[in-house]
């Protein structure tokens, strides 16, 4: 009977060892699944936070841009400038009886104001509009009763900013407005000779600007040319009292062409902003040279230049 009892215990204390090993073996696999699961949500976590940032990117290279994703930034391009330029022309030169009549007009400086306005979109493609006037008479004189010049220039251009390691390069071409008038009064053997030129037509233009910075300093050398070429009509006329009808008078329109070239050399102060934009302010040795047809025959062409300096402010990208 004692043999009994104490296999019965025996067989007892087998027994719950046996049934507790499977609820720690149990306890063991729910601590490690936890464990796993717990893993799995942070990695879920993270991977979520690095899709959002991926998206963010995504869309400020769309619809936007900052410094790491592209290199120019989308919005307005603006500003606006004051020449100071003093106009060169050939005047008139004419054989007379007596001999050759000169007038060459004696300008003086004078401000000529210019302005564009446009938009650069991501990447470095943009539009833009620029105007440009002259206006000035002179005085009677000596050699003549007086002179008047007036130029505009109107352009619409599709631009691109182009980077290449410390330069900065804006290639622009387009359509060109362009109009020149020019009226001469001088005196003649017998009564003064009224003649002008008033020339307007539409053609193409083209330019190349570059910018360089200097070193880490918000100043830069800056540059740029363009060329032209305008066709048009040119209304001439040259009359006096005193030939009577031996002069032509008023001409019809007559096709002619008008070319012009710019050269422009100077120095920028410039600073970012925070929209990506650039804030500048140039000042500039600019000289255009146009080129015209000759008036009449026996009459030197009336070619004419502008030198000077040009002080601007404005936005880019």
């Amino acid at each position: 009977m004692a043999f009994s009892r104490k296999s019965l215990l025996a067989f007892l204390l087998a027994a719950l060892a046996w049934c507790g090993q499977p609820a720690a073996a149990n306890d063991v696999y729910e601590a490690t699944v936890s464990e796993m699961l717990a893993e799995q949500a942070q990695r879920i976590q993270q991977l979520e936070t690095h899709l959002a940032s991926l998206e963010d990117k995504t869309k400020l290279h769309a619809d936007g841009c900052d410094d790491d994703c592209c290199d120019s930034c989308p919005g307005v391009i603006a500003g606006a400038e004051l020449t100071f330029l003093k106009a060169h022309s050939n005047g008139l030169v004419s054989t007379t009886p007596v001999g050759d009549l000169t007038l060459v007009p004696n300008f003086d400086y004078q401000v000529a104001p210019r302005a564009w306005l446009g938009y650069q979109f991501a990447g470095g493609l943009g539009l833009r509009a620029t105007w440009w006037g002259f206006d000035q008479g002179l005085p009677p004189s000596a050699i003549a009763s007086g002179f008047g010049l007036e130029a505009t220039t109107v352009d619409l251009e599709l631009t691109d900013a182009i980077h290449l390691g410390k330069w900065d390069l804006l290639a622009s071409g387009g359509l060109r407005y362009a109009r020149l008038r020019q009226d001469v009064i001088g005196p003649s053997l017998l009564a003064p000779i009224d003649l002008s030129r008033d020339f307007e037509g539409l053609g193409g233009t083209f330019a190349l600007s570059a910018r360089r910075g200097l070193g880490g300093t918000n100043l830069a050398l800056i540059g740029s040319a363009r060329g032209s070429l305008v066709f048009g009509e040119s209304f001439d006329s040259i009359t006096s009292a005193g030939f009577g009808g031996g002069l032509p008078g008023p001409l019809e329109g007559t096709q002619r062409t008008l070319g012009s070239f710019e050269l422009r050399l100077g120095v920028e102060w410039s600073r970012e902003l925070s929209n990506g934009a650039r804030f500048y302010t140039q000042t500039v040795y600019e000289a255009q040279y146009w080129q015209s047809a000759q008036l009449f025959d026996g009459l030197g062409g009336m070619d004419v230049g502008f030198t000077g300096v040009a002080v601007n402010i404005g936005l880019a990208r």
